[in-house]
C-alpha cells in the first residue's frame, strides 16, 4: 500500500496540509510547483483535493516546505507554524529553501533532544512594546537590554563564547553553512523551543556578534512577529531598527561605556584611537562602538569622514566592502562556538538510537557523508562532534 492509499484509511485532509504548510512559510503555488517539477494546477489540484500526490511528490513536498511527513500524517496538527525573524535582506524573508532549512533544523532539534531526554529551559524576557514603552522608545530598548544581559550573566560576558549566554537564557545556538549572500543569522521561537542559527563564517566575527545580538533583539522585543501577524496599526515600526538599537545597548551598555570613557580620558584621543581601545574592551564591532558613541553625542565625526580615517589609517586605497573596514579583527579561532546539537546527534547515534539515514537528515547533508563522518565516530568514539 502506497503512502497516499494510507490516507483514506486515517481519513487525514492531505489537501489541508498542504496548504497550510506551503502558507507558512509564505510560499507560492508556482514557487512550490517549480521546486517539485510540476505545473501550478497540480498543486491547486493537490489543495483543493481533486487529485492525491504519489509518494515520490509528497516527499519532494515535504521536503521543500522544510516539515515532515509526519506533519502530513499526524492526526494532531498544530494549528500554528513556526515563523522566523532574520537578520538579513527582506527578499530573503521569503526565500523558500532558506525558511525549508530553518525548520528542518528546528524539527530535528527537537527529536533529537527527545531521543536524548536533554531539553533547556527557555528563560528569555519578553519586553514587548506597551503604550507607556511608545512614549520613550529608547528608554525602552535599552532597559530591555540591560534586563537580557544581566540574565545572560551580566558584565562579565565574554561575547565570544555566544552560544554560553545564550544558552543561559534557554536559546539552542546552531551554526551552519551557507553559500546565500545576505544572511548572518535567524532565529525561531515556537511553543517551548528557541533556536539561533548562525552563520558559521570565515571571517569577521565581530558581525557575528553583532548579528546575534540583533536576533536576540527580535526574540525579546518581538515575540509576536514568530507567531502571528504583525497588528495592523503597527505597521509604522521598523522592527530591524529596534533590534539594531536592542544590539548596541546590550553589547554596549551606557553606564559601562561612560565609565571606561571617563576613566581612560578618550575624549583626549583621536576618534579612531579612541574606538580601537573600547574595541579591545568590549570585543565587539569597531562600527558598533561608533553608533554607540554618536547616540550617545560623545563624537561628532560623521560616518563619511571616518571611513576616510580608517581607510588611510589601514593603508586602502581602494573601494571596499565594511568587512575590511574593521581594525583589529577578532579571530575566528577566538570564536566559542556550540556544538550542542551535533553532540547529540553524535551521543544517540552511538548508542544505537538512531541510523545513518537519521545522521544524514538531521544534519542535511548527503547520505555519503553521513556515512563517512559516522564511520570516524565508530572508528574513535572518544571524538566529539565538531
Amino acid at each position: 500500500m502506497g503512502i497516499t492509499e494510507e490516507l483514506d484509511d486515517t481519513n487525514i485532509d492531505i489537501s489541508r496540509r498542504i496548504k497550510f504548510q506551503r502558507e507558512s512559510i509564505g510560499l507560492t503555488q508556482i514557487q512550490l510547483a517549480r521546486a517539485i517539477g510540476v505545473n501550478r494546477n497540480t498543486i491547486v489540484n493537490y489543495e483543493n483535493g481533486r487529485t492525491e500526490p504519489n509518494s515520490k511528490d509528497l516527499v519532494k513536498i515535504v521536503n521543500t516546505l522544510g516539515c515532515s511527513i509526519m506533519d502530513m500524517f499526524s492526526e494532531k496538527q498544530s494549528e500554528q507554524a513556526p515563523k522566523f525573524a532574520f537578520r538579513a535582506h527582506k527578499k530573503l524573508k521569503s526565500d523558500p529553501k532558506i525558511i525549508a532549512m530553518a525548520r528542518k533544523y528546528l524539527n530535528s532539534y527537537i527529536e533529537i533532544e527527545e531521543i536524548r531526554n536533554s531539553k533547556i529551559q527557555i528563560k528569555i524576557p519578553q519586553c514587548d512594546l506597551s503604550p507607556e514603552a511608545k512614549e520613550n522608545p529608547d528608554r525602552w530598548l535599552e532597559n530591555a537590554a540591560c534586563e537580557v544581559k544581566e540574565k545572560c550573566g551580566g558584565e562579565g560576558i565574554n561575547y565570544q563564547n555566544i552560544s554560553k549566554f545564550l544558552e543561559n537564557i534557554g536559546i539552542r545556538p546552531l551554526f551552519f553553512k551557507s553559500n546565500q549572500s545576505g544572511i548572518d543569522a535567524l532565529s525561531v521561537l515556537y511553543d517551548d523551543m528557541a533556536l539561533m542559527m548562525i552563520r558559521d563564517r570565515d571571517r569577521a566575527v565581530e558581525r557575528t556578534i553583532f548579528s546575534v545580538a540583533h536576533e536576540l533583539g527580535h526574540l525579546v522585543l518581538h515575540p509576536h512577529l514568530f507567531t502571528n501577524k504583525p497588528d495592523d496599526t503597527e505597521n509604522d515600526r521598523d522592527y530591524e531598527k529596534e533590534a539594531d538599537i536592542f544590539a548596541g545597548y546590550f553589547l554596549v551598555p551606557r553606564n559601562e561605556l561612560y565609565r571606561i570613557w571617563q576613566q581612560e580620558h578618550l575624549n583626549r584621543l583621536p576618534v579612531f584611537n579612541a574606538l580601537v581601545l573600547l574595541k579591545r574592551y568590549f570585543g565587539v564591532s569597531f562600527w558598533c562602538l561608533f553608533r554607540r558613541l554618536t547616540q550617545e553625542s560623545l563624537t561628532t565625526i560623521t560616518y563619511k569622514a571616518l571611513i576616510v580615517e580608517v581607510k588611510r589609517k589601514l593603508g586602502i586605497r581602494v573601494k571596499t566592502i565594511m568587512e575590511n573596514l574593521e581594525p583589529e579583527p577578532i579571530q575566528v579561532s577566538t570564536l566559542n562556538k556550540s556544538y550542542r546539537f551535533g553532540r547529540l546527534i553524535y551521543a544517540a547515534f552511538i548508542n544505537e538510537e538512531i541510523s545513518v539515514s537519521k545522521v544524514a537528515e538531521m544534519f542535511q547533508i548527503r547520505i555519503d557523508e553521513a556515512q563517512e563522518m559516522t564511520g570516524r565516530w565508530l572508528n574513535n568514539k572518544s571524538e566529539m562532534v565538531a
